[in-house]
């Protein structure tokens, strides 16, 4: 099994098997209910997709939830940015859909693509879940785990001066890796993880977690960095 993690950017490839996670297409129209007014966010998310797909040579695109974020049903907006978000990548890749919190009804626009649930599902010794709902039993038997839906931030303070970024958390036991993906969509918030918990599925410790920049910077344990910035 190859691992490898894409520098600068919030996705894993495992063999030629590309992974990213919370979307969030159409978040730019809760935004502007707030009176922030950003353009349609799609289409460059669409090419920076294609341009990580070309990059690594992926054969395969796994989407692990949240792949819309209109959470209550389809939004009007989704009805045509989300047929149009999934139509331009299954033209590049194979295309399998894990569902998230925020993902009901995306059956109704999806054609000729894998769906699955929530609870995610189990290729060889790799299980794939979104986060918000327990994976099935059988997750205990695999060497790598992979979940979103958290959004991990990482925050550094000096002075009156704050900052996010989005980071790894990567938790090992003694048979298996849990490996929690940052958020793709870069204008979404998240869980500060030096200063809120987070609860892991069994078998794994949130504060011996490690935690990486999407750089490949290396910060530390969270036991050492909890309230630290």
């Amino acid at each position: 099994m190859k691992l490898k993690f894409v520098l600068n950017e919030p996705a894993i490839l495992i063999n030629k098997t590309l992974v990213i996670g919370d979307i969030h297409i159409g978040y730019e129209y809760e935004l502007e209910s707030y009176g922030i007014h950003i353009p349609n966010q799609t289409e460059r998310i669409i090419k920076k997709i294609e341009k990580i797909i070309k990059e690594t040579k992926a054969k395969k695109l796994i989407l692990l939830g949240d792949i819309k974020h209109f959470f209550k049903g389809i939004s009007f907006n989704e009805f045509k940015d989300l047929p149009n978000f999934l139509d331009k990548l299954s033209e590049k890749i194979e295309l399998i859909i894990v569902k998230g919190n925020h993902d009901g009804n995306i059956e109704d626009l999806v054609e000729n693509i894998k769906v699955y649930d929530a609870s995610g599902f189990r290729d060889n010794n790799i299980y794939y879940f979104h986060g918000n709902g327990k994976p099935k039993e059988d997750y205990k038997k695999c060497k790598i785990i992979l979940m979103s839906h958290v959004h991990p931030l990482i925050k550094f303070s000096s002075g009156n001066s704050v900052m996010y970024e989005r980071c790894w958390i990567i938790s090992e036991n003694k048979n298996s890796k849990l490996i929690i993906l940052p958020a793709f969509n870069d204008l979404l918030g998240g869980v500060s993880i030096n200063s809120e918990k987070i609860e892991l599925i069994n078998g794994f410790k949130f504060e011996e977690s490690k935690i990486y920049l999407l750089d490949g910077t290396y910060i530390g344990k969270i036991k050492e960095i909890k309230n630290k910035n």
